[in-house]
């Protein structure tokens, strides 16, 4: 029901084992010392973004800005 001409950003938080790493649709993912990271993303209408590799301990969660 959104808008399919407008884009939307979101942020996308990690937190899980320090250091940890993955792959969102080419962009490497690695968390800090501390277990955290994140990722700002920008979507249109038919964009998506996939995220490989992520530890099944690393917990996620989006926000859309």
């Amino acid at each position: 029901m959104g808008d399919k001409g407008r884009t939307y950003d979101f942020t996308i938080n990690f937190e899980g084992p320090a250091n940890a790493s993955f792959d969102m649709t080419g962009q490497s993912i690695t968390l800090d010392a501390n277990g955290k990271g994140s990722a700002d993303i920008t979507l249109t209408n038919n964009s998506l973004k996939t995220i490989k590799g992520i530890p099944s301990t690393v917990k996620y969660t989006v926000v859309e800005n």
